[in-house]
C-alpha cells in the first residue's frame, strides 16, 4: 500500500515538472517571435500589462492553494462548503481588484487604447475564480488533470498570439488572446472536476468556511505578495521611471533567464526527499547530502551564468535580433543570480521542514524592500542594467548574506560555504547521474 502510495506520488510529480517544462518552452519560442514582431517598446507595454495582472492574481490566495488541499484532506468541513466558500472569496475579491485597478489605470493612461489593452489583459482573472478545482486535483494527487489543463491554455493562448501576429499587431487582440489562456485552463479543470462525479451546482457558501480560509490565507498571502514583488517589481518600476522601450529589452534578457529555474526546480524537488529520508537514520548524514545537494545546484547555477554570459550575443542576435542588442549587457549580469535563486529555493524547503517561516518570511520582506530600493535607485541612471544589478544583489542577499542574521541560518550558511567546494562532494560522473535523473 506504501509502495503504491510513493508511486502515485512521483507519477504526481512527473507530469507536473513535465508539463512546466513544456510550458516554459513554448512559452519562449512564442515570446521570441512576439518580441521581433512587435519591436522593443510595444513588446514592453504588453509585458508590463501582463506584470500586473501577475500582482492582481495575488487575489486567489486569500483562498490560498495549500489550505484548500489541506481542508479537502482533513474533512473537517464539507467538500461543497469548502468549494462554494472559497469560490465567493475568489469572485468578490476578483471583482473588487478588477474594478479598483480599471478606475485607476483610466487616471493613468491617457491614451484609450492603451486602457483597452490594460482591461482586456485582466479580463482572465474572472477566470480564475474557478481555480479551486485544480486544487481538489492536487489534494488527490492528480495533478496531471490541472498540469495539463494549465499547458492546454498556455499552448493554445500562446499559439494563437503567434498566428495572430501574422495578421496585425494590436495589443488589445494580444490581451484578449492572453486571458484566453485562463479561461481555456479554468473550462478544462471544470470538464475534469465535472467527470469526476462532482457538480459545481452543489456548492455552499459557510460563513464559518469563508472566515476559516481567510484566517489561515492571510499570512501566505502576505508571503506571496513579497515573492512576486521581488520576481515583477523590475517590470512595473522600469515603466515608470524609464520607458516601456527599457521594459521590452529588459523583459528579453529575463525571458533568457528565467526558464533555467525549471532545471533546479526539478533537481530539488527528486532530491530532496532522499536527503529528509536520511535525516531520520543520521544527522551527519543529513549535513553531508545536504551540502551535496547545495553543491549540485550552486555549480550548475555558475555553469549556467557561465554558459550565457559568453552566448549571450548568439541568443539575442540568431533569436531576438538587432534591435534587442542592449539586452546583451542586462542578459550578461541578470544570469549571475541564477545559483543564489537557485540556493534560496532549495532553502526554502529546509526552512519549512524545519519549521522556520517566521525567518522566511522577516527574509522575504527585507530582500522585497531591498529590490524596491535599488531599483528607485539605479533605474533612472542605468535603466535596464540598473534593474538587472537590483536583482542580482537581491537575490545574493536572499541566497546567502541574510543567513549570517540568526544562529539558525548561520549553520545553513555553512553548509552553502562549504558545498562552494563541490569536489569534495560531487564527482563529475555524480553530477551527470544527477542531471539525468532529474
Amino acid at each position: 500500500m506504501q509502495s503504491t502510495s510513493k508511486a502515485k506520488l512521483i507519477s504526481n510529480s512527473s507530469w507536473q515538472i513535465l508539463f512546466n517544462i513544456l510550458r516554459a518552452v513554448i512559452g519562449f519560442i512564442s515570446t521570441a517571435f512576439i518580441a521581433n514582431q512587435l519591436g522593443p517598446e510595444k513588446f514592453g507595454e504588453i509585458q508590463y500589462v501582463f506584470s500586473i495582472h501577475y500582482f492582481l492574481q495575488l487575489t486567489e490566495l486569500l483562498s490560498h492553494h495549500s489550505i484548500l488541499k489541506k481542508m479537502l484532506l482533513d474533512k473537517k468541513f464539507t467538500h461543497d462548503e469548502i468549494m462554494g466558500s472559497s469560490f465567493v472569496i475568489n469572485a468578490v475579491s476578483t471583482l473588487t481588484v478588477l474594478v479598483t485597478s480599471s478606475i485607476i489605470a483610466s487616471f493613468l493612461y491617457s491614451d484609450n487604447d492603451l486602457l483597452l489593452v490594460f482591461v482586456a489583459a485582466q479580463i482572465g482573472l474572472l477566470a480564475r475564480t474557478f481555480n479551486n478545482t485544480s486544487f481538489y486535483f492536487d489534494s488527490k494527487l492528480e495533478s496531471k488533470k490541472s498540469a495539463f489543463s494549465q499547458f492546454t491554455g498556455n499552448f493554445l493562448s500562446n499559439v494563437a498570439r503567434v498566428i495572430v501576429l501574422l495578421f496585425t499587431k494590436s495589443l488589445f487582440i494580444q490581451a484578449i488572446l492572453f486571458s484566453f489562456q485562463f479561461i481555456v485552463t479554468s473550462s478544462t479543470n471544470i470538464i475534469f472536476y465535472l467527470r469526476s462525479n462532482n457538480s459545481i451546482f452543489s456548492w455552499q457558501i459557510n460563513k464559518s468556511v469563508i472566515k476559516y480560509i481567510l484566517l489561515k490565507s492571510m499570512p501566505l498571502l502576505f508571503t506571496a505578495l513579497t515573492s512576486i514583488i521581488f520576481l515583477k517589481i523590475d517590470i512595473i518600476m522600469l515603466e515608470h521611471l524609464a520607458s516601456s522601450t527599457a521594459v521590452g529589452i529588459y523583459s528579453v534578457a529575463v525571458k533568457l533567464s528565467e526558464p533555467w529555474f525549471f532545471i533546479s526546480g526539478a533537481i530539488i524537488t527528486s532530491f530532496f526527499p532522499s536527503v529528509l529520508m536520511i535525516k531520520t537514520k543520521t544527522i551527519k548524514g543529513y549535513y553531508y547530502k545536504l551540502t551535496r545537494l547545495n553543491s549540485i545546484i550552486f555549480v550548475l547555477g555558475i555553469s549556467i551564468s557561465i554558459f550565457m554570459t559568453l552566448t549571450a550575443y548568439l541568443w539575442i542576435h540568431y533569436i531576438f535580433g538587432e534591435e534587442f542588442y542592449d539586452s546583451i549587457k542586462i542578459l550578461q549580469i541578470h544570469v549571475w543570480g541564477l545559483a543564489f535563486i537557485f540556493w534560496n529555493n532549495l532553502q526554502h524547503l529546509w526552512e519549512l521542514k524545519e519549521d522556520f517561516l517566521e525567518y522566511a518570511l522577516v527574509k522575504a520582506i527585507f530582500t522585497s524592500i531591498l529590490n524596491v530600493v535599488l531599483n528607485l535607485y539605479w533605474i533612472p541612471e542605468y535603466q535596464g542594467v540598473g534593474a538587472a544589478y537590483a536583482t542580482v544583489i537581491s537575490y545574493f542577499v536572499a541566497g546567502m548574506l541574510f543567513n549570517i542574521s540568526t544562529k539558525k541560518s548561520r549553520l545553513y550558511l555553512k553548509i552553502q560555504l562549504k558545498s562552494i567546494l563541490f569536489y569534495k562532494y560531487i564527482s563529475l560522473k555524480e553530477l551527470k547521474e544527477v542531471l539525468g535523473k532529474s
